[in-house]
Protein backbone atom coordinates (compact mmCIF):
# COMPACT_ATOMS: atom_id res chain seq x y z
CA UNK A 1 0.00 0.00 0.00
CA UNK A 2 2.91 2.67 0.72
CA UNK A 3 4.69 1.72 -2.30
CA UNK A 4 1.53 2.38 -4.17
CA UNK A 5 0.85 5.64 -2.46
CA UNK A 6 4.57 6.80 -3.20
CA UNK A 7 4.46 5.82 -7.11
CA UNK A 8 0.91 7.78 -7.18
CA UNK A 9 2.62 10.70 -6.14
CA UNK A 10 5.63 10.42 -8.20
CA UNK A 11 2.88 10.31 -10.83
CA UNK A 12 1.44 13.06 -10.02
CA UNK A 13 4.88 15.28 -9.41
CA UNK A 14 5.71 14.36 -13.24
CA UNK A 15 2.48 15.29 -14.60
CA UNK A 16 2.51 18.66 -12.45
CA UNK A 17 5.78 19.84 -13.64
CA UNK A 18 4.81 18.66 -17.48
CA UNK A 19 2.14 21.01 -17.02
CA UNK A 20 4.08 23.86 -15.89
CA UNK A 21 5.80 23.93 -19.23
CA UNK A 22 3.81 25.05 -22.46
CA UNK A 23 4.81 26.59 -25.64
CA UNK A 24 3.62 28.42 -28.62
CA UNK A 25 2.77 28.87 -31.62
CA UNK A 26 0.94 25.81 -31.34
CA UNK A 27 1.02 23.92 -33.67
CA UNK A 28 4.62 24.45 -34.41
CA UNK A 29 4.27 23.65 -37.77
CA UNK A 30 7.10 24.44 -40.93
CA UNK A 31 5.21 24.86 -44.81
CA UNK A 32 7.78 25.94 -47.05
CA UNK A 33 9.18 25.39 -50.57
CA UNK A 34 12.08 23.23 -51.55
CA UNK A 35 14.47 26.01 -51.95
CA UNK A 36 13.43 28.15 -49.57
CA UNK A 37 17.52 28.24 -47.80
CA UNK A 38 17.15 28.86 -44.12
CA UNK A 39 13.74 28.71 -42.56
CA UNK A 40 13.55 29.55 -38.54
CA UNK A 41 10.86 28.47 -36.69
CA UNK A 42 10.79 30.12 -33.29
CA UNK A 43 9.58 27.93 -30.08
CA UNK A 44 8.76 30.29 -27.23
CA UNK A 45 8.67 28.30 -24.17
CA UNK A 46 7.15 29.27 -20.55
CA UNK A 47 8.11 27.98 -17.42
CA UNK A 48 4.95 28.64 -15.03
CA UNK A 49 6.78 27.51 -12.13
CA UNK A 50 8.67 29.59 -9.70
CA UNK A 51 11.73 26.94 -9.73
CA UNK A 52 14.69 27.13 -11.82
CA UNK A 53 15.26 24.25 -14.29
CA UNK A 54 18.71 22.90 -16.15
CA UNK A 55 16.77 22.37 -19.62
CA UNK A 56 18.35 19.77 -22.01
CA UNK A 57 17.10 18.73 -25.27
CA UNK A 58 16.73 15.95 -28.46
CA UNK A 59 15.40 16.14 -31.58
CA UNK A 60 13.57 12.90 -32.70
CA UNK A 61 13.56 11.95 -36.15
CA UNK A 62 11.65 9.70 -37.51
CA UNK A 63 12.60 7.23 -40.84
CA UNK A 64 10.00 9.76 -43.14
CA UNK A 65 12.97 12.57 -42.67
CA UNK A 66 14.47 13.41 -45.96
CA UNK A 67 17.89 12.16 -45.15
CA UNK A 68 18.74 15.41 -47.38
CA UNK A 69 17.82 18.12 -45.38
CA UNK A 70 19.62 19.97 -42.66
CA UNK A 71 18.49 21.23 -39.23
CA UNK A 72 20.12 23.03 -36.60
CA UNK A 73 19.05 24.31 -33.11
CA UNK A 74 20.03 27.90 -31.46
CA UNK A 75 18.93 27.40 -27.92
CA UNK A 76 19.86 29.89 -25.21
CA UNK A 77 23.84 29.31 -25.18
CA UNK A 78 24.47 27.97 -28.64
CA UNK A 79 23.73 27.62 -32.30
CA UNK A 80 24.61 24.14 -32.60
CA UNK A 81 26.16 22.89 -35.99
CA UNK A 82 24.14 20.84 -38.97
CA UNK A 83 22.23 17.78 -37.78
CA UNK A 84 22.96 18.00 -33.99
CA UNK A 85 20.02 16.27 -32.82
CA UNK A 86 20.79 16.39 -28.92
CA UNK A 87 22.41 19.10 -26.25
CA UNK A 88 25.84 19.07 -25.27
CA UNK A 89 25.28 17.68 -21.82
CA UNK A 90 27.98 20.24 -20.49
CA UNK A 91 26.34 23.17 -21.87
CA UNK A 92 22.52 23.04 -19.61
CA UNK A 93 20.05 26.14 -20.54
CA UNK A 94 19.30 27.34 -17.17
CA UNK A 95 16.03 28.50 -16.84
CA UNK A 96 13.68 30.23 -14.64
CA UNK A 97 10.45 31.14 -14.15
CA UNK A 98 8.94 33.22 -17.57
CA UNK A 99 9.05 32.58 -21.27
CA UNK A 100 13.01 31.41 -23.36
CA UNK A 101 12.67 30.70 -26.96
CA UNK A 102 14.70 28.28 -28.82
CA UNK A 103 15.29 28.22 -32.88
CA UNK A 104 14.54 25.18 -34.87
CA UNK A 105 16.70 25.78 -38.23
CA UNK A 106 15.50 23.21 -41.55
CA UNK A 107 17.38 23.54 -44.89
CA UNK A 108 15.65 21.72 -47.45
CA UNK A 109 18.16 21.61 -49.79
CA UNK A 110 15.89 21.87 -52.78
CA UNK A 111 14.49 18.43 -51.33
CA UNK A 112 10.31 17.93 -50.94
CA UNK A 113 8.54 15.86 -48.32
CA UNK A 114 5.98 15.66 -45.54
CA UNK A 115 6.89 14.65 -41.71
CA UNK A 116 7.17 15.34 -38.15
CA UNK A 117 9.94 15.38 -35.80
CA UNK A 118 10.09 15.80 -32.43
CA UNK A 119 11.59 18.27 -29.86
CA UNK A 120 11.83 17.11 -26.50
CA UNK A 121 12.87 19.08 -23.30
CA UNK A 122 14.31 17.57 -20.31
CA UNK A 123 15.56 18.39 -17.09
CA UNK A 124 18.12 15.80 -16.44
CA UNK A 125 21.50 15.42 -18.92
CA UNK A 126 20.42 11.66 -18.53
CA UNK A 127 17.81 13.08 -20.85
CA UNK A 128 15.14 10.51 -18.34
CA UNK A 129 13.13 12.88 -16.98
CA UNK A 130 10.96 14.94 -19.68
CA UNK A 131 9.52 18.35 -18.97
CA UNK A 132 7.69 18.62 -22.25
CA UNK A 133 7.82 17.26 -26.20
CA UNK A 134 6.80 19.41 -28.83
CA UNK A 135 5.98 18.00 -32.38
CA UNK A 136 6.58 19.97 -35.48
CA UNK A 137 5.14 18.98 -38.95
CA UNK A 138 6.96 19.95 -41.91
CA UNK A 139 5.60 20.23 -45.38
CA UNK A 140 8.34 20.82 -48.20
CA UNK A 141 6.54 21.30 -51.57
CA UNK A 142 8.14 22.32 -54.95
CA UNK A 143 8.64 26.08 -55.09
CA UNK A 144 6.09 27.99 -56.45
CA UNK A 145 7.80 31.47 -57.79
CA UNK A 146 10.80 33.09 -58.93
CA UNK A 147 11.28 34.87 -55.82
CA UNK A 148 11.72 31.23 -54.36
CA UNK A 149 14.00 30.23 -57.63
CA UNK A 150 16.47 32.92 -56.96
CA UNK A 151 17.40 32.07 -53.71
CA UNK A 152 18.41 28.66 -54.72
CA UNK A 153 20.85 30.40 -57.11
CA UNK A 154 23.15 31.89 -54.74
CA UNK A 155 26.33 30.16 -54.38
CA UNK A 156 29.45 30.19 -52.20
CA UNK A 157 32.66 29.53 -54.62
CA UNK A 158 35.70 27.92 -53.99
CA UNK A 159 33.92 25.62 -51.81
CA UNK A 160 36.20 23.77 -50.07
CA UNK A 161 38.64 26.59 -49.89
CA UNK A 162 41.91 27.98 -48.49
CA UNK A 163 42.05 31.54 -48.66
CA UNK A 164 38.86 33.41 -49.73
CA UNK A 165 35.37 32.91 -51.22
CA UNK A 166 33.05 35.04 -53.63
CA UNK A 167 29.19 34.56 -53.49
CA UNK A 168 27.64 34.16 -56.89
CA UNK A 169 24.35 35.12 -58.43
CA UNK A 170 24.23 36.97 -54.85
CA UNK A 171 23.18 40.47 -55.83
CA UNK A 172 20.62 41.00 -53.19
CA UNK A 173 23.12 39.57 -50.43
CA UNK A 174 24.35 42.65 -48.43
CA UNK A 175 26.15 41.17 -45.84
CA UNK A 176 27.73 37.58 -44.55
CA UNK A 177 28.42 36.60 -41.36
CA UNK A 178 30.29 33.11 -40.36
CA UNK A 179 29.90 30.90 -37.80
CA UNK A 180 32.09 27.88 -36.78
CA UNK A 181 30.98 24.63 -35.26
CA UNK A 182 30.50 26.06 -31.92
CA UNK A 183 28.37 28.47 -33.13
CA UNK A 184 30.37 31.68 -32.64
CA UNK A 185 30.47 34.35 -34.84
CA UNK A 186 33.66 34.23 -36.47
CA UNK A 187 33.84 36.90 -39.05
CA UNK A 188 31.45 39.59 -40.89
CA UNK A 189 31.72 40.63 -44.10
CA UNK A 190 30.00 43.67 -46.36
CA UNK A 191 29.29 41.87 -49.53
CA UNK A 192 29.34 43.31 -53.42
CA UNK A 193 28.97 41.89 -56.90
CA UNK A 194 32.35 40.07 -57.04
CA UNK A 195 33.50 40.86 -53.95
CA UNK A 196 36.32 38.93 -52.61
CA UNK A 197 36.12 37.82 -48.70
CA UNK A 198 39.43 36.96 -47.07
CA UNK A 199 39.50 33.93 -44.70
CA UNK A 200 43.04 32.85 -45.12
CA UNK A 201 43.44 33.09 -41.23
CA UNK A 202 40.75 31.18 -40.06
CA UNK A 203 41.50 27.98 -39.10
CA UNK A 204 40.79 24.64 -41.24
CA UNK A 205 37.30 22.91 -40.56
CA UNK A 206 33.19 23.95 -41.72
CA UNK A 207 31.70 27.17 -40.92
CA UNK A 208 27.92 28.28 -41.44
CA UNK A 209 27.54 31.13 -44.09
CA UNK A 210 24.63 33.35 -43.21
CA UNK A 211 23.59 35.73 -46.07
CA UNK A 212 21.39 38.95 -45.13
CA UNK A 213 19.65 41.42 -47.61
CA UNK A 214 19.70 45.07 -46.86
CA UNK A 215 17.01 44.80 -44.76
CA UNK A 216 19.10 42.41 -42.37
CA UNK A 217 16.87 39.51 -43.51
CA UNK A 218 18.39 36.19 -43.24
CA UNK A 219 18.36 34.92 -47.35
CA UNK A 220 20.04 31.57 -47.39
CA UNK A 221 22.68 29.15 -45.24
CA UNK A 222 25.66 27.58 -47.10
CA UNK A 223 28.25 25.19 -45.25
CA UNK A 224 32.05 26.40 -46.07
CA UNK A 225 34.52 24.17 -45.82
CA UNK A 226 38.23 25.51 -45.46
CA UNK A 227 41.05 22.93 -46.55
CA UNK A 228 44.04 24.49 -44.68
CA UNK A 229 44.84 26.35 -41.61
CA UNK A 230 45.34 30.14 -41.22
CA UNK A 231 48.52 31.91 -40.02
Amino acid sequence: MVRFLLSFLFLLFIVGVNAQFTYSPSPAAINVPANVGDHKLEITFNNAHDSTYEVYWKIEKPSSFNSNWSTYICDLTTCYFFNVDQINPDKPNIVSQGNFMFEFHLLPENYTGATTVKLNLYEDKQMTKQLLSVNIPINVSSPSSTRDVSASSIKVFPNPTTDYFQVTNGSGVKKIVLFNVLGKEVKTFQNTNNAIHDIGDLKKGLYIVRMFDDKNKLIKVVRLNKGSDGA
